[in-house]
């Protein structure tokens, strides 16, 4: 049976109005659009430091046709009780558990993907950026929230997801790109974020329009303790439970740019979901105590992190969708 539509998520869409006093507690929202008409991918992840959660980390990475990748992060306190924000990045709640505004203005450094890989980041001359989009939700909220396991520390305790479309423009120097139709997802969470045994995760999301029919996929496999594996299809405005098979984690850094695939299995029957083609390909890598870096960090404890604008086939549809998949091989120090 469908998940109930009247039961209503554990977690609302707004920055929390009193934080926890509790050890390590964050709250993170996180955009992905896949744009593949113009080969564009945006990923803007937004959260509350650890260290002090009433400070705000925007952390952006854009993909743009050439293998061409920009990027910029920054902390700051401009968030209100409807808007996440932290200096120059925003995400306004537009209607509670369908719609939102994203919008960003100011510097971007630019790189190519190989040299992230390489070597990380360095000083690099920036542009101004801008973009303006509004996501709206194609499918029920999916609440993970509440799963008692190892994992569920580093994911977030409470934790909700969607797969909607976005429409809006982006502008990078003398370039404008106009966002029409494109494939979002959106996740937010909160709970403490505790990352030191972490292994490796596979995160994944796709939208088959001709079908109606959106699927979502969370999980993660820690050091000496007990994975989290998660998944959830919807048909029209009606979500269904899922168990996912046959996943491809991550064997290791460089497994990014790697075609997989996979099968779930629900109440509408079995999808055997493969990816035919990464469109963009964007690394990353996070550190413990938790925080996320553009690139590899030589030298230095770190796990790889892709982020990835990709296309989907299920049953002869071709679908779009974001993946993301990490790898740590061993426990970050104490």
């Amino acid at each position: 049976m469908p998940d109930s539509p009247a039961a209503q998520s554990l977690l609302d869409d707004y920055p929390i109005a009193v934080i926890p006093k509790v050890p390590m507690w964050s709250e993170n929202y996180a955009f992905m659009v896949n744009d593949a008409a113009h080969r564009l991918a945006i990923v803007c992840l937004l959260g509350r430091w650890t260290e002090d959660p009433r400070i705000w980390r925007e952390f952006l990475m854009i993909g743009l046709p050439g293998e061409r990748v920009v990027y910029h992060k920054a902390f700051g306190r401009a968030a209100t009780k409807t808007v996440a924000a932290a200096s120059l990045l925003s995400v306004e709640v537009i209607e509670p558990e369908r719609e939102f505004r994203v919008q960003f203005d100011g510097p971007m450094a630019e790189d190519t993907r190989a040299a992230l890989l390489q070597r990380g980041t360095t000083p690099r001359p920036v542009r101004r950026c801008q973009f303006d989009f509004r996501m709206r939700g194609n499918a029920p909220v999916w609440d993970i929230s509440g799963h008692k396991n190892d994992a569920s520390d580093i994911a977030g305790k409470m934790h909700v997801e969607q797969v909607g479309t976005v429409n809006g423009s982006l502008s990078y120097g003398a370039e404008t790109f106009m966002i029409e139709r494109a494939f979002g997802q959106r996740d937010h969470s909160r709970g403490i974020r505790i990352v030191t045994t972490f292994y490796r995760h596979c995160w994944a999301q796709g939208h088959f329009r001709e079908a109606n029919v959106t699927f979502n996929v969370y999980a993660m496999a820690v050091h000496g303790g007990t994975p989290m594996l998660h998944a959830s299809v919807s048909k029209g405005e009606h979500r269904y439970p899922a168990t996912v098979h046959e996943l491809n984690f991550m064997d290791g850094p460089q497994d990014g740019n790697v075609l997989y695939e996979f099968k779930l299995r629900s109440e509408i029957g079995e999808m055997a979901i493969r990816m035919t083609e990464v469109m963009s390909s964007l690394p990353k890598g996070f550190t413990s105590p938790w925080d996320v870096n553009v690139g590899a960090i030589p030298g230095y404890p770190a796990a790889m992190v892709y982020e990835e604008a990709v296309t989907w086939e299920w049953a002869g549809e071709r679908g779009s969708g974001w993946s993301e998949r990490g790898f740590n091989p061993q426990p970050f120090p104490p």
